[in-house]
């Protein structure tokens, strides 16, 4: 029988509308640091010193533009608040706070996988509230509980949070799934993120979907995948981003670092399916990004040639692969990603 484990508590949440940490359960804390280790595994782009963009190309809704959002270095104690959801640096920062909270409420020690009596389930599968289709991970766990949390971020606002977490740590294999969910006074977002982490081949790997639905009837919603491996230093990544008059579905494959290593890029939108390519040095910098050609290449650029191979399909320009609307999330619960197990 499927059952649905709530702890309702309430703190003080010192947080913006995106950045989220954990207040309760039991367990000591984790030292699980993936954020760091993610860098060597993913394509990294470090920003111009130079405080205002002036270059007519480098706005909202140009290719390299996203691509930059996209790849660029994260920093949460400058960027949070700046940099959204479809930065993947950002997305794997979240989803290294997300393992520690679940990490935290579950297991004993960060390593050792004895899961906390409160929180233990029969191993087992269980179904994201996303349909992450041919990205699903095929995971199982052997902890999830779910969180209710009521606070007063730094604006002010009342804000509700719901977290539902599955977790399990065995052989060296980090995994997880996550829903969240914040309602607040101008918006609400629910969010669904799949990770995997195998700390004896390196491999890391992340699903993500959120949307956010503010409360003028306009909706904000990206989708994201990304595989790395922090000793090879090769990666793949897709992307669909979608907002008003801006809706890129990018593809990446190559190397995020190493002398004379490139990545290559594929962006495709609703206005050019064919998709243009993009060559990217892997010790690329915004400035060098500034100065590419924003109209790319209609080929593979001879530096990257054969790279073309490891590109994963670009989503859908048309975003039906992506969080457009709630009903795409199919969890328990008001908010709809509320994990359920046996």
């Amino acid at each position: 029988m499927k059952k649905l484990v709530k702890i309702s508590v309430v703190c003080t949440l010192l947080l913006t509308a995106v950045v989220y940490f954990s207040c309760g359960g039991g367990g000591s804390s984790s030292s699980f640091n993936l954020f760091d280790t993610a860098e060597k595994a993913t394509p990294i782009v470090l920003p111009s010193s130079v405080a205002s963009i002036s270059s007519a190309n480098w706005t909202s809704g140009n290719t390299l533009y996203e691509i930059y959002q996209l790849i660029r270095r994260y920093n949460n104690d400058t960027d949070n608040g700046v940099v959204d959801g479809s930065n993947m640096h950002k997305a794997l920062y979240e989803a290294n706070n997300y393992v520690s909270t679940a990490l935290s409420g579950c297991l004993t020690s960060a390593n050792d996988g004895t899961v906390v009596t409160d929180h233990s389930i029969t191993n087992q599968a269980i179904t994201p509230p996303f349909d992450f289709g041919s990205d699903l991970l095929t995971q199982t766990y052997n902890c999830a509980y779910t969180v209710n949390d009521t606070g007063t971020p730094t604006s002010g606002v009342l804000t509700n949070y719901t977290k539902s977490f599955a977790v399990k740590y065995a052989s060296g294999i980090y995994y997880m799934l996550m829903g969240w969910y914040a309602d607040e006074t101008t918006q609400t977002t629910p969010s669904v993120t799949q990770l995997e982490y195998d700390t004896n081949t390196n491999d890391i790997k992340l699903n993500n979907a959120y949307l956010v639905n503010y409360n003028d009837g306009s909706s904000y919603n990206v989708r994201i995948y990304i595989r790395g491996n922090t000793a090879t230093h090769l990666f793949s990544l897709k992307l669909f981003k979608y907002s008003t008059g801006v809706n890129p579905s990018i593809a990446g494959y190559g190397y995020s670092e190493g002398t004379d290593k490139y990545y290559l890029f594929k962006v495709t939108d609703s206005n050019n399916t064919t998709g243009k390519y993009f060559c990217i040095p892997a010790n690329a910098t915004e400035d060098d990004m500034k100065a590419m050609n924003d109209a790319g290449d209609t080929t593979v650029p001879t530096l990257c040639a054969g790279l073309e191979t490891g590109l994963p399909t670009n989503y859908n320009t048309d975003g039906s692969d992506s969080p457009t609307t709630v009903s795409k999330f199919t969890g328990a619960g008001t908010s709809h990603i509320e994990l359920t197990w046996n």
